[in-house]
C-alpha cells in the first residue's frame, strides 16, 4: 500500500520511522526486491534530505541485506560522491559508507573519484570531515593520493 508514496513517506518527519521500523523487519525475498525496486534511482535524493537520509543509513546497517543487495546503493553513492560529501545529510551517509566499505578496490575507488576535487572538498564545510574520516579509518597506502 505505501509503494507509490513511498519517497514521500521516507522525507516525512514522522513516516520515516515508520519506514524504518518496517526494514527492521525484512525477512523476505519479495521484501528485499521490494526495498530495491523502490529506492534505485532514489539514493541521493534520499541522502540529501533531513528525513530520508535516515533511511538509506538503515538500509546500510540492515544485517538482514547482504551486500549483494546493497550493491546498486553504494553504486548512486558512489556516482554522487561529492556532492553528498558537501551536503550536511549526505555526510552522514558517506561516513558510513567509509566504514562499511571493506575492499582495497572499493577504498581506491573513493580515493579516486574525491582526489579529483580534493582541494574543494577539504575547503567545505562538510566536505572536509569526508576526507578527515577516510584519512582517519583507512589504511595510510590507500590514502596516500590524499597527501
Amino acid at each position: 500500500m505505501i509503494e507509490k508514496d513511498f519517497i514521500t513517506i521516507c522525507c516525512h518527519k514522522q513516516g520515516t520511522h515508520t519506514i524504518q521500523t518496517i526494514f527492521d523487519n525484512v525477512t523476505m525475498e519479495q521484501e528485499e526486491s521490494f526495498i530495491q525496486a523502490v529506492l534505485r534511482g532514489r539514493v541521493c535524493e534520499l541522502s540529501v534530505d533531513q528525513h530520508g537520509t535516515h533511511v538509506i543509513r538503515k538500509v546500510l546497517e540492515c544485517n538482514s541485506l547482504d551486500a549483494t543487495k546493497k550493491a546498486f546503493i553504494f553504486e548512486e553513492i558512489y556516482a554522487n560522491l561529492n556532492e553528498l560529501c558537501c551536503n550536511k545529510n549526505g555526510l552522514c551517509v558517506i561516513k558510513l559508507v567509509i566504514k562499511f566499505i571493506k575492499t582495497t578496490q572499493q577504498k581506491q575507488r573513493i580515493i579516486d573519484k574525491i582526489t579529483v576535487d580534493l582541494i574543494e572538498l577539504v575547503s567545505d564545510p562538510f566536505g572536509n570531515y569526508a576526507v578527515s574520516q577516510i584519512v582517519e579509518k583507512w589504511e595510510p597506502q590507500i590514502c596516500r593520493p590524499i597527501f
